[in-house]
């Protein structure tokens, strides 16, 4: 399949995945000059009904969703013996590839991806889709921290059935309900199940249940008692730990109803570290019980009538009262002095702090929007647009890749925020071939960061023996990076 090209458009580059169901290639169009991915069903698999039914249907379903978070469609084929899905090329790694490198993620950046996948599951529950195969491997993380949901199992929600391939359940058993497992049935509260499996993964680095064997979960939320996360990783916040736990719980009714219920949850936990507002304290927010101050009893009245009569009162006069009176006047005046100036201070301070929140923004999430958009949006809150221009071979030309500092980010108004704009692929002039010899040619192709396509063979006696006769791009066009360049070779 590697080097050919179907329906003279999409060039097969390489493979870069596959199931028991599809295999997944790396193309380039040619007519829009871009990279894709082609899902492609397997040869043994077109003639299953269910396979052909599941393209369509992820095709026409997907298509209605709209989400940045979500790997766009382009083009569908149904053929006799082709059928394959155009779709969104995706540079990045899997979550899976994440966790792995990094032992565990630190809980903001979790909380970031879980907040990303749950905006593609509130999408797709409100079209009454269930994803139904939330898993880490299914998860893509692009250069700039973009989270993209692929291989949609498409449970439709008025079925509720999943018909589950053997080979697939094998990959899937550790983040599928009980009632998947069990039941075979799913619903919304099924992929948040799932969600939170991925995040208990993400913060710890490990999965919540024992398997012994993949097909029998060892006591799956049945007698096992799951460690909650926070016992693996102290770290993370109780709150977040709460939303975890409540995520996995057996019964779908002690979960969240919907994408939109644990959606809110997240984002407040989010708010509350860009804010560095998150506490590990589950009592903080509660009274504290101070304990009591020993206070000693006062005398016995019998014991001071009885010093009374024991000790002969000294006689005081007057130039000693005013003395005393004096005295006393001059540290009540004292006191009273340091706590006005104290208040006082405490006021400028309470003030100062006022005024320091009311001036202080959060760098807005820009990614992916027009620099327009960018610029607008940075400046209707008081910041200072700075634009960078920076080659990306996933963010299309004019798009913003990132900011500095980071989205989230408490700022001064009035900051600058430093806006990496995508000026696309990066390109380069193409190498002149013709007259070089056909083995000369193979060297200068990739030396120079492009990539050889199908070579063309004519037998032309005007011609040199070997030799490239034709090529395109012509010499000194500018073609991006990696890009494709065929030429024709003289046999004669």
């Amino acid at each position: 399949m590697i080097g050919k090209t179907l329906n003279d458009r999409y060039e097969i580059l390489e493979k870069i995945g596959e199931d028991n169901l599809v295999e997944v290639y790396k193309a380039r169009c040619n007519k829009l000059n871009r990279y894709v991915t082609i899902k492609m069903i397997k040869k043994n698999c077109i003639n299953l009904p269910f396979v052909l039914e599941k393209l369509k249907l992820e095709a026409t379903e997907l298509a209605k969703l709209s989400n940045s978070n979500i790997e766009n469609i382009y083009d569908v084929v149904y053929q006799e013996d082709l059928n394959y899905m155009v779709m969104e090329y995706v540079i990045g790694k899997t979550l899976k590839d994440l966790i792995v490198e990094n032992v565990r993620l630190s809980y903001e950046r979790a909380v970031n991806i879980a907040i990303q996948i749950a905006k593609v599951l509130e999408c797709a529950h409100k079209s009454n889709i269930i994803h139904g195969n939330i898993r880490p491997e299914n998860i893509l993380i692009t250069e700039s921290g973009t989270v993209k949901v692929t291989n949609f199992s498409l449970i439709k929600g008025d079925k509720h059935l999943i018909t589950i391939n053997l080979n697939i359940l094998l990959g899937m058993v550790p983040y599928l309900s009980p009632e998947q497992l069990a039941k075979c049935y799913a619903d919304e509260r099924s992929d948040i199940y799932s969600l939170g499996i991925v995040m208990y993964e993400m913060v710890t680095g490990k999965l919540p249940f024992k398997y012994e064997n993949l097909l029998k979960p060892s006591n799956k939320n049945e007698e096992e008692t799951v460690l909650q996360p926070i016992e693996l990783n102290s770290s993370i916040p109780v709150y977040l730990n709460n939303i975890i736990m409540k995520s996995i719980e057996k019964h779908p009714n002690n979960r969240y109803k919907n994408a939109s219920e644990i959606l809110v949850d997240l984002l407040s936990i989010q708010k509350e570290f860009n804010y560095g507002m998150v506490s590990n304290s589950i009592e903080k927010d509660h009274t504290q019980v101070m304990p009591a101050i020993n206070i000693p009893k006062p005398y016995e009245e019998d014991f001071l009538h009885k010093q009374d009569k024991d000790v002969t009162k000294p006689k005081v006069n007057d130039k000693t009262k005013n003395y005393i009176v004096y005295t006393l006047v001059c540290i009540l005046v004292f006191i009273i002095g340091i706590v006005a100036v104290m208040s006082i201070a405490g006021i400028i301070n309470i003030h100062k702090e006022g005024v320091k929140a009311a001036n202080t923004v959060v760098v807005p999430n820009i990614t992916e929007k027009s620099k327009e958009e960018a610029k607008n949006l940075i400046e209707s809150i008081g910041l200072v647009y700075k634009e960078v221009i920076e080659n990306s071979n996933e963010v299309a030309e004019g798009k913003v890749i990132s900011t500095n500092p980071e989205m989230g980010t408490s700022v001064e108004k009035g900051g600058i925020i430093e806006v990496k704009v995508s000026s696309g692929v990066a390109k380069k002039k193409v190498p002149n071939l013709i007259g070089k010899y056909e083995s000369e040619a193979k060297i200068i192709v990739p030396q120079n960061g492009f990539k050889i396509g199908k070579t063309k063979y004519i037998r032309d006696s005007r011609y040199v023996r070997y030799h490239v006769v034709d090529q395109y791009p012509k010499a000194g066009e500018e073609l991006e990076e990696g890009g494709v360049i065929t030429y024709t070779v003289n046999l004669q």
